[in-house]
């Protein structure tokens, strides 16, 4: 999976998020909870790519 395409069609979501240069958050605290594995599981091909700072 690569870019906007998930399961052969177009997820903006994901697309957002892929290409994003910025991911912003509620909350300090629910940013470090996405980004557990337990949390982060649904999506995890975009998560992939996601830098954090």
């Amino acid at each position: 999976m690569h870019g906007p395409e998930f399961h052969g069609r177009i997820n903006f979501m994901k697309a957002g998020l892929y290409y994003a240069d910025r991911i912003t958050t509620v909350s300090p605290g629910y940013a470090r909870e996405i980004q557990t594995a337990e949390q982060a599981a649904a999506w995890t091909a975009c998560s992939a790519s996601v830098r954090t700072t």
